[in-house]
This record gives structure tokens, sequence and C-alpha cells, in this order.
């Protein structure tokens, strides 16, 4: 499902699409608050429904917020 900009995901409010990739749809969002803007990747429906999919979705995502975080 394509999300519109002003959609709000949790504390998130999309503000436009960056890519569209084989795993999933990369957008542009903000933060509200710190009003940071961030990037989220959503993973099409049926590739949700899978578990192999998901782990690697979670994997990747665990790898990024230590290379954030890590100086």
């Amino acid at each position: 499902m394509l999300r519109p900009p002003g959609t709000r995901i949790g504390p998130y409010e999309i503000v436009s699409t960056v890519a569209a990739a084989a795993v999933g749809t990369f957008r542009r969002a903000r933060d509200t608050p710190p009003y940071r803007d961030i990037a989220l990747e959503i993973l099409p429906e049926l590739f949700a429904q899978e578990p192999d999919r998901v782990v690697r979705f979670k994997r990747e995502a665990q790898v990024l917020v230590v290379a954030q975080t890590t100086p």
C-alpha cells in the first residue's frame, strides 16, 4: 500500500517517496518531535507475510542502527 505524503506511521509523517527497491519503498519522513528527517523503508504487505524476508529486513535495520550510533 503506497501511503501518500501527510500520512502518519507511528510518530513519523510521510513527506515524499525517495526510491523504490526490490525489497521495499523508501520514504522520506519527519520524526515528531525532535523534528528531524528520517528514511523509512516500507515492505510490501506480501513480503511482510514471508518470515525469511522479515528476518532479513530486521537484520538490515539493526545493522543500520548500529552503523549510525558507532563513532
